[in-house]
């Protein structure tokens, strides 16, 4: 069983356009999708909800405000998970609730051991 890494992305203002009952939903659709992976064997890891400001450290040693990815997306969260194939891993990722909302899933493999060998 391989691992792979779920992360999360979507506009930085996503949730600023939510009622309070449509944020309640979306935790809760949150929490069914963890008690499913923990139940079923493939969640590894899930990180909690990030805030939506940050800083990024460049290799020329600047920091720079983020952690904007794309016009004003950013990182919400990720999940580790265990899966046979790559293809297996984005089912499990496709009940991601920030899709919901206009968010995106992209789903990498960890390499076995260190990039390279």
């Amino acid at each position: 069983m391989a691992e792979y890494l779920a992360v999360f992305r979507s506009h930085r203002d996503t949730f600023d356009t939510l009622s309070t009952d449509e944020v309640q939903g979306f935790n809760r659709r949150w929490e069914e999708l963890w008690a499913e992976g923990r139940r079923d064997g493939w969640l590894l890891d899930a990180s909690g909800a990030l805030q939506t400001d940050g800083r990024v450290i460049h290799a020329d040693g600047r920091v720079t405000t983020g952690p904007l990815v794309d016009e004003g997306d950013v990182v919400r969260g990720y999940l580790k998970i265990a899966a046979g194939s790559l293809d297996a891993a984005v089912e499990h990722a496709k009940g991601a609730p920030v899709l919901l909302h206009g968010g995106r899933v992209e789903v990498r493999p960890f390499f076995d051991g260190h990039p390279g060998e």
